[in-house]
C-alpha cells in the first residue's frame, strides 16, 4: 500500500480528543489492513497520527541501550497519551457509558469495541457498567435491544452473547417462509427454525414476542415474496 493511502486512512488525535480507546482501535486497525508489523515503522506512523506535545510524549518512549533503539507497543503509546491527557478511570468509564453502535456498524463488530472498552477499565470500575448500559448503547437497533433486556443476562459477556445471537436470527435466510425462534430459556440464548409453519396469520408484525412461564421466545418472520407469488 502507498504511503499517501495510509496516511489518509490514518485516525488523527488531537490534545483535545480524549477518547484514546477509539483511537487506538483504529490505528491498529489500519496498520493491519496496510501489512504493517515492524515496530519502527509503527512508531514513525503513530507519530504520524498527532501533533504537537503529543509527538514528543511518543517520542520520550523511545529507548537505546547498547547501540539498539527499543520502540513501544502501541499499547504503551496509548497508555502514555492517557497519562499526559490525565485521562481518569472515571472519564474511561463515563465514555464507555456513552457508546453508541455506528451506523452500519454489526452487532459483532461494535461488541468487539465495547468489548475492548470494558475489559481495559479497572476491576472497580466494571461494577458501574449495567446491562441498561449496554441496551442503551444498541438503542438504535430496538428490536436486539428487546432481546437483551427481557432475557435479563447476568453479566456484561451473556449480553453480548444474547445480542449476537439475536442479529443471527434477523439475518438468517428464509427463503421458505419459516419461522426463525430465538429463545431465551433459564438465560441461555439458543436459535430455532420451524419449517413451513401453516397458519400465519396472527402474526400481523414480523416481530411478536411469546412469553411463557419461564422463557420468551422472539419470532422472525420473513414475508412472502410477492412478486414470485403475482407469477405463480
Amino acid at each position: 500500500m502507498k504511503i499517501s493511502e495510509i496516511s489518509r486512512m490514518l485516525p488523527r488525535l488531537g490534545s483535545q480528543d480524549r477518547d484514546i480507546e477509539s483511537w487506538t482501535e483504529e490505528f491498529k486497525r489500519v496498520m493491519e489492513l496496510s501489512d504493517i508489523s515492524e515496530e519502527k515503522k509503527i512508531f514513525a506512523w503513530a507519530k504520524e497520527c498527532v501533533q504537537g506535545r503529543l509527538k514528543g510524549v511518543i517520542d520520550d518512549l523511545k529507548e537505546e541501550e547498547d547501540g539498539i533503539i527499543k520502540y513501544p507497543s502501541v499499547d504503551e503509546i496509548k497508555e502514555s497519551i492517557e497519562k499526559y491527557l490525565n485521562i481518569t478511570p472515571q472519564e474511561k468509564c463515563f465514555n464507555l457509558k456513552a457508546l453508541r453502535i455506528r451506523r452500519g456498524e454489526s452487532i459483532k463488530d461494535f461488541n468487539w469495541r465495547y468489548n475492548n472498552y470494558y475489559k481495559n477499565l479497572k476491576q472497580d470500575f466494571k461494577q458501574f457498567i449495567t446491562i441498561n448500559d449496554y441496551a442503551d448503547s444498541i438503542a438504535s437497533r430496538p428490536f436486539i435491544r428487546t432481546h437483551v433486556i427481557t432475557a435479563k443476562p447476568e453479566d456484561i459477556e451473556k449480553a453480548l452473547e444474547i445480542a449476537e445471537l439475536a442479529e443471527t436470527a434477523i439475518e438468517t435466510p428464509n427463503r421458505n417462509n419459516n419461522i426463525v425462534m430465538f429463545i431465551v430459556k433459564n438465560r441461555s440464548p439458543t436459535i430455532i427454525i420451524l419449517n413451513k409453519l401453516k397458519n400465519t396469520s396472527i402474526l400481523e408484525n414480523k416481530q411478536e414476542l411469546l412469553d411463557t412461564n419461564k422463557q420468551q421466545a422472539f419470532l422472525c418472520i420473513e414475508p412472502r415474496n410477492t412478486e414470485q407469488s403475482s407469477r405463480a
